[in-house]
């Protein structure tokens, strides 16, 4: 049995058997879902197609139920979606301001150390810095 496909490309089923063309040409003769079910392939495009025509094949009750535990799923997604990226912004923003405040610590223990070192006592570090004497004190024993 000789089947033409295309006017430019005339062959039998036999040697398409494990051909792509093959598993669509029997996608659109099937008529039950075993028929369904029998073709074997690896394209996802000719898989969800197979999946749609057994969506399609459901019961009206069945189609709603599926449809509304497919919304369930997307909904779900979504949000755990959305939890995410917050998750994700609120931890940047976090690290942004401990890089800012390591850096600000940082700069003020490099000038209470130059201070030290020129003699300075804690009051008129504090003084000049516009610091509370006890978050010098604090600084000054990371210092050592």
């Amino acid at each position: 049995m000789t089947k033409i496909i295309s006017p430019k490309y005339d062959c039998s089923m036999k040697e398409l058997d494990n051909t792509e063309i093959a598993n669509w040409i029997r996608f659109f003769n099937a008529e039950t879902k075993e028929e369904l079910d029998m073709i074997k392939t690896q394209n996802p495009g000719l898989l969800e197609a197979i999946q749609e025509v057994k969506v399609m094949s459901l019961s009206k009750r069945m189609r709603l139920r599926y449809e509304a535990h497919l919304k369930e799923v997307r909904d779900r997604k979504a949000r755990e979606d959305y939890v995410r990226e917050e998750g994700l912004q609120e931890g940047l923003q976090e690290g942004i301001r401990q890089g800012i405040d390591q850096g600000a610590e940082q700069k003020l223990l490099s000038q209470i150390e130059r201070k030290l070192a020129a003699g300075q006592t804690e009051e008129q570090i504090a003084e000049d810095l516009l610091e509370p004497l006890d978050h010098i004190r604090e600084l000054r024993k990371k210092i050592k």
